[in-house]
């Protein structure tokens, strides 16, 4: 009953916010309609000229996971089927005119609309990983498994991969991530690889989940994990890698990134952080942005595996591990969206589950979440008429209201909660913009300023149970930690 429940209510959410919105959905329906149509040399066009509306314009493509499921659920439900798909011929010599082909072929079949919805799947695949995940911890058939989705269906991170933008692959590669934490509890390393694998071939920014894995895999079983990894993703990309002659090689090694790599660019990127304030550019902004979260997540997990030793594969410490390190990407990235910060959120809701615990501490930073990246789609003021713009401004009221009456709460019994009143505070100041004397305006608090609150309390947040984890190991094996260090 919770799985039809929480499925249900995340499509009640999407809905009621406007449903499945276009977004960057130009990064991944042009391959899922190749795919579909059995064109795989097209999947991944050559950059064309032709000019675009916005939401269609084919800047970059997603790694090939996911337009391969989308594209066999294409198939299957027969989307634009009634219109022939365009010839060998229109799609041009080396798929040059593929891109406007397409394009024109998707106005006629009015296929969009359908192929968006397929964006579901996302979920579905997501919510089978947490289920696998608390089952395997003993979490699951049982009131915990319930709360966690029902929870999971209305974290706004979450749904903001479908409503707000385009993303579904980040949730399957997400759902990927967990289904191998889940079987590396268990033992199970060849599993654990094959999934690392899909996961990377669905999104790059699982190569910060690989790398700690690496290190605590056990050395007798290192070989399998990596055999795993280059099984699945070499099932995946190589055949497209040889069919497009070479196109997608990019998009499966660096993602859909819009940085400037080795001389070959993309369209600049819309910043708004710390990083993009540096006005790095080109390989150096690749090595910052990419490589080097990559490297602090082997880090932390040499810091971990020295500390724990075979401790580090427990299942709350090593969910606190891989969200530490996935939170790594948010403290790098020239760009800032709220479903950057999906990964992070459900990695903190199912700690919180692994405990037997809900702490208000991840939901007032959850909260904060979805004030920076307010999921109110105030600009369809013109279709709610007024309603849009005063529900998108009365969100930050509603965040007020509950979390002092939160604190005043806990004060009566003597339980003073302080981060309620200094996420209170903060939001009074971010989000009121009377209190500054400015008019009420959707512009608020710059994209670098919520970077600066959210992803430092997030990586705490992440790191409390690994940090507790080697706490309770030093203090329990004083002696063991002293011949480390000598």
């Amino acid at each position: 009953m919770s799985w039809f429940a929480s499925t249900g209510l995340f499509i009640l959410v999407v809905q009621i916010l406007g449903g499945v919105t276009p977004g960057d959905s130009a990064e991944s329906v042009y391959s899922t309609w190749s795919i579909a149509h059995l064109n795989l040399a097209c999947a991944y066009p050559p950059a064309t000229h032709m000019h675009f509306p916005n939401a269609a314009t084919p800047y970059a493509s997603v790694a090939p996971l996911y337009p391969i499921i989308s594209g066999v659920a294409s198939a299957v439900l027969r989307i634009g089927h009634s219109v022939a798909f365009p010839s060998n011929a229109a799609l041009g010599f080396h798929c040059s005119n593929a891109y406007g082909a397409i394009y024109r072929w998707s106005l006629h079949s009015d296929a969009l609309n359908l192929t968006l919805q397929i964006a579901f799947l996302g979920w579905i695949v997501l919510m089978a990983s947490v289920i696998v995940l608390l089952r395997s911890t003993g979490r699951g058939r049982n009131g915990w498994e319930a709360v966690t989705l029902l929870l999971l269906a209305i974290v706004p991170p979450v749904w903001m991969s479908v409503a707000t933008d385009f993303h579904p692959q980040d949730l399957v590669t997400m759902a990927c991530i967990l289904f191998a934490a889940a079987y590396a509890v268990r033992g199970r390393w060849m599993l654990v690889g094959v999934l690392l694998g899909l996961a990377f071939a669905g999104q790059q920014f699982a190569l910060l989940a690989i790398a700690p894995i690496a290190v605590i895999v056990p050395r007798s079983r290192r070989l399998s994990l990596f055999a795993g990894i280059a099984l699945s993703s070499g099932a995946i990309d190589v055949p497209f890698i040889f069919l497009t002659s070479g196109r997608v090689l990019r998009t499966v090694i660096f993602g859909s990134s819009r940085l400037t790599i080795f001389g070959k660019s993309s369209p600049r990127a819309s910043g708004g952080t710390v990083l993009f304030a540096t006005h790095l550019q080109g390989d150096a902004l690749f090595m910052v942005s990419r490589v080097l979260p990559v490297l602090c997540a082997f880090a932390i997990a040499c810091w971990a595996w020295r500390r724990l030793g075979p401790g580090v594969t427990e299942s709350e410490t090593l969910l606190s591990l891989l969200a530490t390190s996935l939170s790594l990407r948010l403290v790098f990235e020239e760009n800032l969206f709220g479903y950057y910060f999906m990964a992070l959120a459900v990695s903190l809701l199912c700690i919180e589950v692994l405990r037997g615990r809900l702490s208000g501490r991840v939901f007032v930073w959850m909260g904060m979440v979805t004030l920076a990246f307010n999921p109110i789609p105030w600009w369809l003021y013109l279709r709610w008429e007024a309603r849009g713009f005063n529900l998108f401004m009365a969100l930050p009221v509603l965040f007020e209201v509950i979390v002092l009456f939160a604190f005043f709460v806990g004060a009566r019994r003597r339980q003073f909660r302080w981060y309620l009143i200094a996420s209170s505070i903060i939001v009074a100041l971010t989000c009121f913009p009377p209190l500054w004397g400015k008019a009420w305006t959707p512009q608020l608090a710059p994209h670098w300023l919520w970077q600066l609150i959210l992803v430092p309390t997030g990586l705490m947040l992440a790191s409390q149970s690994l940090r507790l984890a080697i706490r309770n190991h030093q203090s329990s094996h004083p002696i063991e930690v002293a011949d480390t260090f000598s």
